[in-house]
């Protein structure tokens, strides 16, 4: 695949609040691995040797060090290139991405990931309808399991998309052209549509169920167009793609697709009787809910991502397993991840669980279905389940926790 990976390692995570004052969103422990991994080995899985990390300046020392520990522990060769962003609040994926254009680096067609995505997904497809419908972008939809399909979604531990996270309106045709796209947030009571669009597509279905994984490929010359004519635009998904998908007829986006594609019409003109599919528009190719992918970028999908890992870590191809200093007198089921650096006392039990390094575990602790992270310490006899604890939380003996996100450096007695 002739593509350029971007790794968009910065932005907001408004929706993983307190867990983004223990960490940066790229850095969130997820099975005890830096959440920005996944999307490592997703890239690598899929034959890439070489990323573009968009990182911003806050975070650069940190998530630098995160990926130079990276090829010791995922036993990767993959190659690094490190983009910074100077902090602001006007900063946002097509800043980002608009900057890195300008810098000269950009030579193909953008691969662009979110540091959030959690997929085990083969690209090739995607990939593919890229190329053969020219599309100006290219998006990587998760369609929903059943309702009914409950036992294959207990099988891959994929959320059931549309109860938690960003909820969005996405309008497709049979052949998968995006038509419509926007966040169900910023979209009224009434929904309108304009005339000129219907007319042009009078035949598509409206979807709200469908999880936009914020996996796109990306045209370079739309690139060029959003340096002159979208300079304002913050963020990609929700303000340069409804761009592009409102003026997809417009003679100046027609224009900027003709500088590159030209040549390619001509061959195609004349070795096939098929129309030439418009180089402005935009397609989707949806997957089954039944495969592994999904984002982390609220709490509770940051537990369902979890869950995933205990159940499919080799998927994923990252070392995972129970280790931790005291196992031997300890129960620990296998979908369970405990750093080997924490201490555990006797008679503990953990279950659908990731416990954190250097943690340090009382006797007769029970842990359900809940995550621990760095330096915490559990005094004997506690229980805590469907629980977040965050870095340096204490708990004292006899503390009871259940469906509980505790921020850092709290300390929680067993009368609270």
């Amino acid at each position: 695949m002739d593509l350029h990976p971007v790794l968009l390692a910065g932005g907001q995570a408004s929706g993983l609040y307190p867990l983004n004052e223990a960490y940066p969103k790229a850095l969130l422990p997820v099975g005890n691995k830096p959440l920005l991994y996944y999307p490592l080995r997703l890239l690598e899985k899929n034959n890439f040797k070489e990323v573009t990390v968009i990182v911003n300046s806050r975070d650069l020392k940190s998530i630098k060090q995160s990926l130079d520990e990276y090829p010791r522990l995922a036993s990767s060769d993959i190659e690094f290139n490190t983009f910074e962003v100077h902090d602001s609040d006007e900063t946002g994926s097509a800043v980002a991405l608009s900057a890195l254009k300008a810098s000269g680096r950009i030579k193909s067609d953008l691969l662009v990931l979110s540091c959030d995505v959690l997929s085990t997904v083969s690209l090739i497809q995607l990939w593919e309808k890229h190329v053969t419908l020219r599309s100006a972008v290219s998006l990587l939809l998760v369609k929903p399991l059943p309702s009914n399909n409950s036992d294959e979604r207990q099988k891959t531990s994929t959320p059931a998309f549309g109860g938690a996270g960003e909820k969005d309106l996405i309008g497709l045709t049979e052949s998968g052209q995006v038509v419509f796209h926007s966040s169900l947030a910023d979209v009224d009571d009434e929904l309108k549509l304009s005339k000129k669009m219907l007319q042009r597509t009078p035949h598509f279905k409206m979807h709200s169920n469908l999880l936009d994984s914020h996996v796109y490929i990306v045209s370079r010359w739309v690139l060029d167009y959003m340096q002159e004519h979208l300079k304002n635009a913050l963020s990609f998904k929700r303000e340069v793609l409804p761009h592009l998908l409102k003026n997809q007829d417009s003679k100046i986006l027609l224009q900027f697709s003709e500088r590159f594609h030209d040549d390619i019409d001509k061959l195609a003109s004349q070795y096939s009787s098929s129309p030439v599919p418009s180089p402005t528009q935009c397609h989707a190719h949806t997957i089954s809910g039944a495969e592994l992918c999904t984002r982390v970028n609220t709490v509770s999908l940051y537990m369902e991502a979890n869950r995933m890992i205990g159940q499919h870590s080799s998927s994923f191809m990252l070392d995972s397993g129970t280790s931790g200093q005291g196992i031997k007198s300890s129960a620990i089921s296998g979908d369970s991840v405990v750093d080997e650096s924490t201490q555990l006392s006797d008679k503990v039990s953990v279950k659908r669980s990731m416990i954190g390094r250097h943690c340090v575990i009382g006797e007769k602790v029970k842990v359900i279905n809940s995550v621990i992270m760095d330096h915490v310490v559990i005094g004997e006899s506690c229980t805590i389940q469907n629980s977040i604890l965050c870095n340096q939380v204490r708990l004292e003996e006899k503390a009871t926790l259940k469906d509980c996100t505790v921020g850092p450096r709290v300390t929680i007695n067993s009368k609270e």
